[in-house]
């Protein structure tokens, strides 16, 4: 599940990046903004990491 925090954070990341890429190993986020740089989220996972993960990609 996602925390309230991560919501916000990724409702954020999306508004500002063009391009999201999500690593499932490292447990972060990555955008691309329109000026090439990478802005990096870590997520707090609250349960099932595949859930969570569901959950980002549903974004």
């Amino acid at each position: 599940m996602l925390t309230p925090e991560d919501t916000l954070r990724l409702n954020v990341l999306i508004s500002t990046c063009v391009a999201i890429r999500i690593d499932i190993y490292k447990l972060v986020v990555v955008g691309l903004t329109e000026n090439k740089k990478e802005q990096t989220i870590t997520l707090n996972p609250s349960g099932d990491r595949l859930k969570l993960f569901k959950r980002c990609k549903n974004f």
